[in-house]
């Protein structure tokens, strides 16, 4: 189950799955199908309370500020919110292409 990521973003993490299947024709659709989460699902990308700071001169910009959220396998997830909000940074330290500054990121469990 995701957490709210901070008070200037929201996570929306839809409870139905896009399933793609060949019909007879060999035409591709889309057919979507429900799916109930799964609560003994193992959590695959954990953030606690992760904070990044950008130091802007004599100014402090904190792009994300204490968030938190929990992402389990099989689970879609969209992350939005307005510009401004962290949504790029908090996407690029998930893809471990930037570091947070406080908190602490699990990834299938490793730290």
């Amino acid at each position: 189950m995701a957490n709210i990521l901070s008070k200037k973003m929201a996570m929306f993490i839809p409870r139905k799955n896009f399933k793609l299947y060949e019909e007879a024709d060999t035409e591709f659709t889309k057919e979507l199908t429900e799916k109930e989460p799964d609560d003994e699902a193992e959590d695959m990308i954990v953030l606690e309370d992760i904070s990044k700071i950008y130091q802007i001169g004599d100014n402090e910009v904190r792009a994300l500020d204490h968030a938190s959220l929990s992402i389990r396998k099989g689970e879609f997830v969209s992350i939005i919110g307005p510009s401004g909000s962290g949504k790029s940074t908090m996407m690029n330290i998930i893809g471990c292409l930037d570091t947070l500054d406080e908190g602490k990121y699990y990834l299938e469990g490793q730290l």
